[in-house]
């Protein structure tokens, strides 16, 4: 048994490594985030104060269960590549039989007659090895599909890194949106308190009639209504984010100070052409077309004949007298399915056309990034010409309610050129809040379009 067993691992050495695995690594080295290997955080539920949109974005990737989803398909396509590795190694396998039989088995021995025995136990082991010498490369685009696979999940799971960071900003952007209107409603609110005590004293003083100060104290109670409908803004707003940082949705947060909105630099060609290259999804679609080639031409060299290597060593308890109850063989083996019914070539033609169908995706997706990245940016233009308008509109305003102002105290003006020329003031002061928010939404969407999110971060 042990002559058997040292020529069995003798031609395992020999025939290790006899196919050489496909030299292609992969295409693509994406860094990793560590956040996404810890996967989903619980809850968290502590006070975070002056927090930054750098570390909102590093607390999302750390805790949110889509990056840790797919990081989950990275390993699984990594696994796969695993799975394609173990054809170029040999399998190994061991077995035993026992048999209960009445065999007799009937010799001579000189001087002592006939001897008979019965064997009535019969123990067999075996163990074999069997390796794949030569297949054409079939199993080598095996090897190389599974990588770009392994690569396209790797870029899908970037993707979905870039979806998240795209909504944190927003999200953050939002919150800075919504309390700069807190802001403005109660400051409102205390022009038209103010308004409705001078309405009062001036009916008192009989410098008004009394439709002034009922006029005065409708506008207060628009006003705080639309205090209140800021301040739920507000509170919806920091929700979706705890909610983003998987916190409790009412958990205590407060946030950094947001800065202005860089100047003008984009360019609509430059931005494209970096999308082209850059953007994970798009990547993704053309490795998985990539993978899907390698798949056809494995299917097609399955189609050449394979050379196989098997080695066998067997102990038999139940030898025949005079014959050695061990035993080992090495067989090759020369095998061709050369006609398999068609399946080969379904296959193939199953695997051109989704080949196909990626092509077309691919085409449509640069369509759609074009235009996106269009709309973007004349959202971006759009936006910064409204920033500046509501910035003069703001000013104008300011001094218009100055001037209406100690008009109406002078008696030469009436109430409601008042109430106007606050809601004046107040509807600017929205509406550069507004042109702000629109612009850092914009930046954010033309950042995940080019995938110059995952540079950042």
């Amino acid at each position: 048994m042990n002559r058997s067993l040292l020529l069995l691992a003798f031609l395992l050495a020999a025939c290790a490594s006899p196919q050489r695995e496909a030299a292609c690594g992969p295409l693509v080295t994406s860094p990793r985030s560590p956040s996404i290997e810890a996967g989903p955080a619980d809850f968290d539920d502590s006070t975070i104060e002056n927090l930054s949109l750098e570390r909102t974005r590093e607390l999302a990737l750390l805790r949110s269960p889509s990056a840790a989803a797919a990081y989950a398909a990275v390993l699984r396509a990594e696994a796969r590549i695993e799975e394609a590795r173990a054809l170029f190694r040999p399998t190994f396998s061991l077995g035993t039989t026992g048999t209960l039989n009445d065999k007799e088995a009937s010799f001579d021995l000189p001087g002592a007659g006939t001897v008979t025995t019965r064997q009535q136990w019969q123990q067999v082991w075996t163990a074999s090895s069997s390796i794949s010498l030569f297949d054409f490369g079939r199993d080598r685009a095996a090897l190389a599909a599974a990588r770009m696979e392994a690569d396209a999940a790797s870029l899908n799971a970037r993707s979905a890194r870039q979806r998240l960071l795209h909504d944190v900003t927003v999200a953050w952007h939002r919150v800075h949106a919504t309390s700069a209107n807190v802001i403005v409603s109660e400051e409102t609110l205390r022009m038209a308190e103010k308004q409705l005590e001078d309405a009062s004293a001036w009916v008192e003083a009989g410098k008004r009639t009394r439709d002034t100060m009922l006029t005065a104290g409708v506008d207060q109670l628009a006003r705080r209504q639309d205090l209140m409908v800021a301040r739920n803004a507000r509170r919806q707003a920091l929700r979706v984010l705890n909610i983003l940082l998987c916190r409790p949705p009412d958990a205590s947060t407060t946030l950094a100070t947001t800065n202005a909105p860089p100047p003008a630099q984009e360019q609509l060609q430059h931005m494209f052409e970096a999308a082209s290259k850059n953007n994970p999804a798009l990547l993704a679609l053309r490795f998985r077309r990539a993978a899907l080639t390698r798949s056809r031409e494995s299917s097609e060299r399955s189609a050449w004949p394979e050379l196989t290597l098997n080695t066998t060593a067997t102990r038999d308890s139940s030898a025949s007298f005079g014959s050695s109850p061990e035993s080992a063989q090495a067989v090759f083996s020369f095998n061709w399915l050369a006609i398999d019914g068609g399946r080969r070539a379904a296959r193939s033609a199953g695997l051109s056309a989704e080949l196909m169908e990626l092509r077309a995706q691919e085409l449509l997706l640069l369509q759609q990034l074009e235009t996106d990245l269009s709309r973007a940016v004349l959202d971006l233009d759009e936006a910064r010409s409204a920033a500046h308008i509501a910035d003069q509109s703001v000013q104008a305003a300011t001094e218009n309610y100055r001037l209406v102002n100690e008009r109406a105290e002078a008696g030469t003006l009436s109430a409601r050129e008042v109430l106007e020329a606050r809601r004046t003031l107040a509807a600017a002061r929205y509406a550069g809040t507004e042109a702000v928010f629109r612009q850092h939404t914009a930046l954010a969407w033309i950042e995940s379009l080019t995938g110059s999110a995952l540079a950042a971060n």
